[in-house]
């Protein structure tokens, strides 16, 4: 009996010590897969920051190409010349050549309306409205570029304003030189940007207005706009209405007070992870 007891008292020993010593190992074990399931995580949110920095260089680029037509406009002698009938034609040429330009024209040194052309209507004198408090003046007449908010057309175009100082030779401010950009060319670009096979980009002004954004893909809007409103950068997982889940990724485009967002279905863009867990849980 006393060996049965004793037997047993061992056996006991064992286990506790096998327990013992594997227990350490399992604990670290499980921690080690959180880590790496966060790391995991944390990459994959990253790469979807990366795709919405794609985006905000391709949006930005096409504003930057528009502004530097406009400033190398505002530099050519041409603008200067003080007949309208030349001014006209000169401009005209611009416009109608020029690709997604929809209007341009200039402001006189005191902020006041000098000319005017577009593609809807002949190019005219412009009539002699005061624009010296208009943000558009306020900013150019600091020899700085003006980015005006988003506006759609009467016919429904997407359209921004973009205002460049007209300088002497000497550095003085003689006129603002303003355009009408057209838009929706950007909606192709977040089309060619691939976001995974269901996740897709859009852009919002400040105001909170959608810019451009694939019309064949339902756009996520949930209490993050106000951060993307506010110029901040972020990420967030997010559930809509109908309970589909989202990773969401936002980045601003400063010069412009836009900003992007990202959005991809959360099981699809954790699908590596959650493969992961399973195995991990067998």
């Amino acid at each position: 009996m006393m060996k049965g007891i004793g037997r047993s008292i061992t056996f006991k020993w064992m286990v506790w010590s096998v327990l013992l010593a594997t227990l350490p190992i399992t604990i670290a074990g499980i921690n080690i897969f959180k880590v790496y399931q966060k790391d995991s995580k944390e990459s994959i949110t990253q790469i979807q920051k990366e795709k919405a920095s794609l985006v905000v260089e391709r949006i930005s680029g096409f504003i930057r190409e528009k502004t530097n037509i406009l400033i190398v406009i505002a530099r050519d002698d041409s603008l200067r010349d003080p007949n309208v009938s030349r001014l006209d034609s000169h401009l005209k040429n611009f416009l109608f050549k020029g690709d997604h330009f929809l209007e341009i024209g200039l402001l006189d040194d005191k902020g006041r309306d000098k000319f005017s052309i577009s593609t809807y209507e002949e190019g005219i004198p412009a009539e002699q409205k005061d624009q010296s408090m208009s943000p558009l003046f306020q900013v150019v007449s600091k020899k700085q570029v003006y980015y005006g908010n988003f506006h759609y057309t009467s016919d429904g175009k997407q359209t921004v304003v973009i205002g460049v100082p007209v300088e002497k030779p000497d550095g003085r401010l003689i006129d603002v030189l303003k355009a009408r950009v057209y838009l929706n060319p950007m909606t192709d670009m977040l089309h060619e940007t691939r976001i995974g096979e269901r996740g897709s980009a859009y852009v919002m002004d400040s105001m909170g207005y959608l810019i451009a954004h694939p019309k064949d893909q339902n756009v996520i809007l949930g209490p993050f706009v106000d951060k993307v409103i506010a110029g901040e950068e972020g990420s967030v997982e997010f559930e809509n209405l109908r309970k589909e889940k989202f990773l969401i990724v936002y980045k601003p485009i400063p010069e412009l007070k836009w900003g992007v967002v990202v959005q991809v279905p959360a099981m699809e863009a954790y699908a590596s992870l959650d493969e992961l867990t399973r195995a991990g849980i067998k």
